[in-house]
């Protein structure tokens, strides 16, 4: 039910799908938003192609809408749980356990907020779960080695080609062979396995390097640039550390922490088989090793919890606790207690979602759109807010700022100058409108568009918010708890 309206349209969201509305309809990984920006530079080729392939096709069958586009999401974090389960499968878990690891992960506070919010971290997550699964079931079972690790390996390729955030995974995954050298297991079949997938995730990631910037060399040179001086994202480049750090946010990274510190220091050797040894001992490194590369390297790094969080709490609940002398009723009462917390957590969410129900109602901002704007013309507005209501109603969404919302972009130029001003190509449309929220204390119209002040044609007025009355359950300073009086100006000749 909240799927269009928590968050209210903001700029990851619109960035994520603009880039899909480009590949849908031109092939392009240049955003729509920026079409007119000289300093546009292609975002899959920074990402990766898996996501925005899927939203594209989301946008092929369903046709264009925030629904759709969320619809990846949501779909991802069922994934996610999926693959959970999946997880406990490959460990040697039974039913009960399947159904706690589903119904945990979907009630995390992470996933709670992937669900809706147009991002791909759950799918990335989804892919490194079960490309996880996959391999350790294969080591587990002792059976079947090429095609456990051509598998797993692809699922774990798909992840890291989804986004860049999925690196620390990948690379931890790549130090499996040392865990096999130290645990002792000298299996043929694990190491063909580890071989395979291994091969399978640098051929795809050598690939797509190579299709995306010339080569994996050059690939590499752009990463390390932009991670040596992109101090927004990349802790190793900032200044000042900024960890985002909410109380609701440690929930799940607390969570996974304690139940892996509890597994290593009661886990008792003798009573696991040498093949559910390896497997849980490399589920659960992998996880751990995400955990400190994730923790190390990212900057705002609580905001990235479905990152190295749900995988560690996916890993511990699928564990074999019984080997670890703990009984299943301590089990069932700890992981009772987490559910509270998060169903805590999420009703919140939902208390918020509706004391603002009317405001973050996107059908009224679409109608509004479409009454005042024809088909085929272009709007000039803010990165985030009216993106799908434009785009929707046949018109041309342009950001105001020729500059990506995405921080990364602004280092891409002084790696290539080439990828600059690829795109020029204004449309030629029936008319051209400015669409800005009125309060211009909050939201100042950038100087180069003062002239579009000239000629006010409708006023857009929302519903009342209410969010006075949430107090602590706003969560967050700054975040809009609906879509703002807004003003739709007719562009004269003279602006931009």
């Amino acid at each position: 039910m909240t799927l269009d309206r928590e968050p209210v349209v903001w700029g990851d969201d619109v960035t994520y799908a603009s880039t899909a509305r480009a590949l849908q309809t031109d092939r392009s990984g240049i955003p729509t938003i920026l079409r007119d920006s000289p300093t546009a530079v292609d975002h899959i080729a920074f990402y990766g192609p898996v996501f925005f392939r899927v939203a594209a096709t989301s946008f092929d069958l369903f046709g264009f809408s925030i629904r759709a586009f969320r619809a990846v999401s949501l779909a991802s974090v069922l994934l996610v749980a999926g693959a959970g389960a999946a997880m406990v499968v490959a460990l040697g878990g039974g039913g009960h356990q399947r159904w706690w690891a589903w119904t945990l992960l979907l009630m995390t506070p992470e996933l709670g907020t992937a669900a809706t919010n147009g991002r791909m971290d759950a799918l990335a997550v989804g892919l490194e779960l079960l490309g996880l699964a996959t391999f350790v079931r294969g080591l587990r079972a002792e059976r079947a080695p090429v095609a456990h690790g051509v598998c797993g390996g692809v699922f774990l390729a798909a992840a890291a080609l989804t986004t860049p955030r999925a690196l620390p995974f990948t690379a931890a995954f790549l130090l499996v062979g040392v865990v096999l050298w130290f645990v002792g297991d000298r299996r043929r079949g694990a190491w063909l396995q580890y071989a395979c997938a291994a091969t399978v995730v640098v051929a795809a990631l050598c690939g797509w390097a190579t299709v995306s910037h010339g080569s994996p060399l050059q690939w590499l040179r752009d990463l390390t640039f932009i991670g040596a001086h992109e101090d927004a994202d990349v802790a190793l480049a900032a200044d000042a550390r900024e960890w985002a750090f909410r109380l609701w946010r440690a929930v799940t990274p607390a969570a996974a922490a304690i139940g892996a510190a509890a597994w290593l220091a009661s886990r008792r050797a003798s009573a696991l088989g040498r093949a559910d040894l390896v497997a849980s001992t490399v589920a659960l490194v992998v996880c751990l090793v995400t955990l400190a590369l994730t923790m190390t390297a990212f900057n705002g790094t609580f905001l990235f919890g479905t990152y190295f969080a749900v995988p560690l709490l996916a890993v511990v609940i699928a564990l074999p606790w019984s080997h670890a002398g703990v009984t299943p009723r301590r089990v069932a009462i700890l992981l009772t207690g987490l559910l509270l917390v998060n169903a805590s957590i999420r009703m919140g969410k939902y208390v918020r979602v509706a004391a603002t129900w009317a405001a973050r109602d996107p059908h009224a901002i679409d109608a509004f759109v479409r009454r005042h704007v024809p088909p085929g013309s272009t709007v000039i507005g803010p990165q985030h807010l009216f993106f799908f209501a434009v785009e929707g109603a046949g018109a041309h969404f342009r950001q105001a700022s020729p500059d990506s919302w995405a921080d990364w972009t602004r280092w891409v130029t002084r790696v290539d100058p080439g990828v600059r001003g690829q795109l020029d190509r204004r449309d030629a449309t029936a008319a051209r409108f400015f669409l800005w929220p009125a309060d211009e204390g909050r939201h100042p119209i950038p100087p180069e568009w003062a002239c579009a002040r000239a000629e006010a044609v409708a006023t857009f007025e929302p519903a009342a918010s209410h969010e006075g009355a949430l107090g602590v359950l706003r969560f967050e300073e700054g975040v809009p708890f609906g879509y703002p009086r807004s003003v739709l100006y007719r562009l004269p000749a003279t602006c931009p």
